[in-house]
């Protein structure tokens, strides 16, 4: 029998497919563009290769479901996969151009220079687009692997405010140049924690190694290497004309239903505004009360201070709302009037469903390391808000600065009627 004529070693057996071995319909779609893939310069995992045999059914010593390639993709669009020409680790996107037609060239947009270089672009990096030869109106884009915005927890009540300010930094970059993302929640925003683990940990799995079956410890926190924030997925998202500052069309249904214009399907509406009012809920859901529906989404102790600025978003009349640039002004007074105290303290998630309630010996382990870090960032000068420093920083630590009296001209009455078990890591250093 010739070389091309070999059966494929996973169809050998007769006996049924496991659970861990058989692929989906999206995993399928995969595993059919492998050796395309190659071509290309991307290996996907052997899991999704042709001629794979589960490991497990070669070595004893192996179990189903606790193997690298026992893991399943979360996501049908996206596959993890390593580019041969520099060994890097991506993720691959499946985009269909008729259900997300401006995904890719905003993409393409912000990789343009001026853009590209403005530290204020918080856009995922586009790094190549791929067209499949059997797909007309089908791209496969390249994109780097990032984690959860909040994976690992945050150490701090800084670290959470430098992920609010330089989400509200890139979005005022995205409606300066017309975009309007219209699909603003909580899994649309990354934390790139490379420098806070030191080595590559896997795209689903973050809290494991590249291996996907051990445990990678946190080396830093996010007050020492201060990491970058993205935004991501751009599907739902629209390009309009830098001279229309306020763009009229009907509202476009995405994650959160709670968003007032819903009401009114056949009015057109602010996509600014809408942007507003998502990212508003979602502060108010991720940082103070949380969400009754979710499991894992209860909120946090610590940031109730932040309930006045998340009122005026959330106004259910998208005229009162402030612009993303006024909200980032109003997100600094709010903090210019924290003391430096407040902001290297700890934040709590508030227990429930999936966050559980450490024991008493955990609780006093994770406190002592917490004032550890505290006393060691005070004496290094370490900014109490990782991403600012100098002037910046020093802003942020006013305790004489009134906090309502920045809302007071527009505060009203809101209609409030209308994201993963946790632990805490304690860092081996910093």
């Amino acid at each position: 029998m010739s070389r091309e004529e070999e059966p494929d070693p996973a169809q050998q057996s007769s006996k049924p497919l496991g659970p861990f071995e058989e692929l989906d319909k999206t995993e399928i779609y995969w595993r059919d563009r492998y050796n395309w893939l190659l071509t290309r310069g991307y290996r996907l995992r052997s899991r999704y290769s042709p001629k794979w045999v589960p490991s497990w059914k070669t070595n004893p010593k192996l179990y189903a479901g606790l193997t690298e390639d026992s893991k399943r993709i979360p996501h049908g669009t996206l596959i993890d996969a390593i580019c041969l020409t520099d060994a890097s680790y991506v993720v691959l996107k499946r985009i269909v151009h008729a259900e997300s037609p401006e995904e890719v060239p905003i993409l393409q947009y912000f990789l343009q220079e001026p853009q590209c270089s403005d530290p204020r672009n918080h856009c995922i990096e586009l790094l190549e687009v791929l067209h499949p030869p059997d797909e007309e109106g089908v791209s496969i884009i390249v994109l780097p692997v990032l984690r959860p915005y909040d994976n690992p927890d945050f150490d701090t009540i800084g670290e959470g405010l430098d992920f609010i300010r330089q989400m509200l930094e890139g979005l005022c970059f995205l409606h300066e140049h017309g975009v309007a993302h219209r699909d603003i929640r909580s899994s649309n925003f990354m934390l790139d924690g490379t420098n806070m683990y030191g080595e590559t940990f896997h795209a689903w799995s973050p809290q494991r190694r590249f291996d996907g079956t051990t445990k990678i410890p946190l080396k830093q926190t996010r007050t020492s290497c201060q990491p970058k924030y993205f935004i991501i997925d751009f599907g739902f998202s629209k390009q309009y004309p830098l001279g229309a500052i306020s763009p009229l069309e009907a509202p476009k249904y995405a994650s959160d239903p709670s968003v007032p214009e819903f009401d009114y399907p056949s009015v057109p509406c602010n996509p600014f505004a809408a942007d507003v009012y998502t990212f508003g809920n979602m502060i108010r859901i991720d940082f103070i009360d949380g969400d009754n529906g979710s499991y894992m989404q209860h909120g946090r102790k610590g940031f109730e201070f932040l309930r006045p600025l998340v009122d005026v978003m959330t106004q259910r009349n998208p005229g009162k709302r402030p612009t993303m640039p006024e909200t980032l002004a109003k997100l600094d007074a709010i903090v210019a009037g924290l003391s430096k105290w407040k902001i290297r303290s700890r934040p709590i998630r508030i227990p429930g469903g999936g966050v559980i309630v450490p024991n008493t010996s955990d609780r006093i382990q994770t406190v002592v390391s917490h004032w550890k870090r505290k006393v060691k960032f005070v004496v290094g000068r370490q900014p109490p808000v990782p991403s600012m420093s100098g002037t910046a920083a020093a802003s942020y630590s006013n305790p004489n600065t009134p906090v309502a009296s920045h809302f007071e001209e527009n505060t009203v009455e809101v209609d409030s009627s209308k994201s993963r078990g946790i632990t805490e890591e304690t860092p081996e250093s910093g």
